[in-house]
């Protein structure tokens, strides 16, 4: 579906931001894009389900999806139903795609940590990067204070991509920055734990040192 431009600087009518994320995330995400247009219509999907209904109610109006912090793959026939790119926040840096990353990176002893944002693929975080929010982990950093830094440095890259996320007329340039080629999984978290008797001591506290006791 070709994107229809706006005319006269305004928004087009219909024009819809579909945020894909959770209800609390959610209430301060549409407060900052209606301080940025009062003209948009912000939409909440919490799920696939919900998403679908939203992307269906109308055919003809311009719709741009955003997911923010949210676990699961959008199918593909879903992000071809929309007129343009969609785009995902990741907690996570590029060297870290993949699920659990905190956790790696903490046992793995990264010094560097962050947020990413990228386009949309039907493979999770695989889309060109079109932004990233980094900062270094501070020397005995435990998991809590890892996740909370991280989801700190989200909302400070999704401030700063706001107006252009607002922008229905044109995509965001990725910038050049490369995701690392290994993907962490739910199988590699359960595989930390796994064996957990033959470990010795310094190990296990090394691990739940970096991803809390499961």
């Amino acid at each position: 579906m070709a994107i229809r431009k706006r005319t006269n600087g305004k928004y087009l009518p219909g024009d819809t931001i579909i945020l894909l994320t959770g209800k609390e995330e959610f209430l301060y995400l549409d407060n900052l894009f209606h301080t940025i247009s009062s003209e948009l219509i912000i939409e909440h999907a919490t799920n696939i389900s919900s998403l679908e209904k939203i992307i269906r109610k109308s055919q003809t109006s311009r719709k741009r999806l955003v997911a923010y912090c949210y676990g699961a793959i959008v199918p593909e026939k879903m992000l071809d139903a929309l007129p343009g790119l969609s785009y995902n926040f990741h907690p996570g840096s590029p060297t870290y795609p993949g699920n659990h990353v905190a956790g790696f990176a903490l046992y793995e002893g990264a010094k560097h940590f962050g947020a990413t944002a990228h386009i949309m693929t039907p493979r999770v975080d695989e889309g060109a990067i079109i932004g990233t929010e980094i900062f270094d982990v501070p020397k005995y950093c435990e998991f809590e204070m890892l996740e909370i830094m991280t989801y700190q440095a989200m909302l400070r890259l999704f401030g700063f991509l706001a107006p252009k996320l607002a922008d229905l007329d044109n995509e965001i340039e990725p910038i050049e920055v490369k995701w690392a080629e290994r993907k962490y999984t739910s199988k590699d978290l359960k595989a930390m734990f796994s064996a957990w008797a033959v470990l010795k001591e310094a190990e296990q506290l090394r691990r739940i040192h970096a991803f809390g006791a499961l």
